[in-house]
C-alpha cells in the first residue's frame, strides 16, 4: 500500500517543496522523499531495428546486429575520487552500486559491449555473489580479496577472475599515470576468453517493455543519493539526451573519454546491510528476500517492491497492486541503498538546488 504524506522535513532538504511516499512492507516502513505528481505525455516509438527482427540483447532489451558471448563479465570498479574518471563504465549493460567500507564500489556488467580497457579495478566482496548469481555464467573480475572472500567466490557459481589469482600481465596492467591502488586496468576481450565456454548461459535479471510500449509513472527530476562515507551523487534527468546523467554532488561525472556517465534506467533497491562473514568491517547488501523499490525510466518513476526467492532468482519488480514493473530498453544502474540514503529531486530543479546535510 502506498500512502502520500505531506511532511515538513525529510532526509534531504530541498529548496523546493516535496512530498513523501511511504512504502510499507510487512511491519517495516520506508519514507522516501519524492516530487509532486504530474501527468506525462512522453511516448516510446517503435524502432526500425525491432521491426526488422534483429537480435535483442538480453541485459538491455535493445536490438543488436552482432553475435553475443554466451557468458557475462562483471568487473569491480573503484569509485573513490582517486579513481575518477573511470574507463569503460558507459559500455556496461548494467551497473550495481554497493556500499563498501568507504565511498562506494561499482559492479559493471558487460555483455553486449566489450570496451578496451576497463578500470580502475578493485577488490571483490561477498555481497557480489548474491548480486550476480542469477545472471547465468559470470566471470567476476577484481583485484583480489581476502582469503574468505576468494573461497566464497570459488564455492559459488561465479568464475573467479581475480588478478591476484593468476595475475596475467597480458590481461591486466598498471596505468603509471595513476596512483596505486587506483590504477589497475584490464582488457575485457581477453577476460571474456578466460570464461569456460562449456555450459555458458545468460539470464537477464530484469524484464523490458515490448516495442511500442511506454514506461508509465510520475515525472521526477532525478534521484539523490547519500551513500557510504562521503559518496553524494545525483542522477539527473536530461530531457534532451533522454538519459539520466550522474553528478558527484553538483559536479558532472564523466568517463575517461569525457562523456557524461549516463543510463536509461535507474533502479533503487531499498535494502539493509549486514556485516560480511568474511570481514565484519565490510558491509554486505541483503539482496535475497524482498523490500521497497523506486524504478526510474524515461524521466518518470514508479514506487513498488523488489523480490527474489534465492540468489539464483531474477529481480522481480512489482507495483503495490502486484503488477510487474518492466524497464524501458536500455542500460540500467541499480542502487543498493538503505532507506535513509535516497531522495527524489523535484522536477524543474537545478543540481545547485540540492542542499546536502552538513
Amino acid at each position: 500500500m502506498v500512502v502520500l504524506l505531506i511532511r515538513t522535513k525529510s532526509f534531504l532538504s530541498f529548496t523546493l517543496g516535496i512530498l513523501l511516499i511511504s512504502c510499507s512492507t510487512g511491519n517495516s516502513e520506508t519514507s522516501i522523499p519524492v516530487t509532486t505528481i504530474q501527468p506525462s505525455t512522453t511516448a516510446v516509438t517503435t524502432s526500425l531495428a525491432t521491426l526488422l527482427n534483429e537480435k535483442i540483447a538480453p541485459l538491455t532489451g535493445l536490438a543488436i546486429s552482432d553475435e553475443l558471448p554466451g557468458a557475462i563479465l562483471a568487473v569491480k570498479i573503484d569509485n573513490s575520487p582517486d579513481a575518477w574518471p573511470q574507463t569503460g563504465i558507459n559500455n556496461a549493460d548494467i551497473v550495481f552500486e554497493e556500499n563498501v567500507e568507504g565511498w562506494t564500489r561499482f559492479i559493471a556488467v558487460f555483455h553486449s559491449k566489450s570496451p578496451e580497457p576497463v578500470g580502475p579495478i578493485r577488490s571483490m566482496r561477498t555481497q557480489d555473489i548474491d548480486i550476480l548469481s542469477s545472471f547465468g555464467t559470470v566471470g567476476l573480475v577484481g583485484s583480489g580479496g581476502n582469503e574468505k572472500v576468494l573461497a566464497a567466490i570459488d564455492n559459488s557459481n561465479l568464475v573467479n577472475l581475480s588478478y591476484t589469482g593468476w595475475g596475467d600481465e597480458d590481461v591486466f596492467y598498471r596505468d603509471k599515470q595513476r596512483r596505486s591502488p587506483h590504477n589497475l586496468f584490464a582488457s575485457t576481450s581477453k577476460l571474456f576468453s578466460k570464461i569456460p565456454a562449456q555450459g555458458s548461459e545468460v539470464r537477464p535479471p530484469f524484464r523490458f517493455l515490448s516495442t511500442g510500449s511506454q514506461f508509465e509513472g510520475r515525472i521526477a527530476g532525478g534521484l539523490v543519493l547519500q551513500m557510504k562515507g562521503s559518496m553524494r551523487a545525483v542522477w539527473f534527468w536530461n530531457e534532451g539526451n533522454a538519459r539520466f546523467e550522474r553528478y558527484n554532488e553538483n559536479i558532472p561525472a564523466v568517463d575517461s573519454s569525457n562523456e557524461p556517465v549516463s543510463t536509461e534506467n535507474v533502479v533503487a533497491v531499498v535494502t539493509s546491510y549486514r556485516p560480511s562473514q568474511a570481514d565484519p568491517r565490510s558491509p554486505e547488501a541483503i539482496t535475497v528476500g524482498s523490500g521497497d523499490a523506486v524504478v526510474f525510466s524515461g524521466g518518470k518513476f514508479q514506487v513498488g517492491f523488489w523480490s527474489r526467492n534465492d540468489n539464483q532468482s531474477p529481480w522481480i519488480l512489482t507495483t503495490p497492486e502486484g503488477l510487474e514493473i518492466k524497464l524501458q530498453p536500455g542500460r540500467t544502474w541499480v542502487e543498493l541503498v538503505s532507506p535513509e540514503q535516497i531522495g527524489l529531486l523535484p522536477t524543474g530543479s537545478d543540481i545547485s538546488q540540492v542542499e546536502w546535510p552538513s
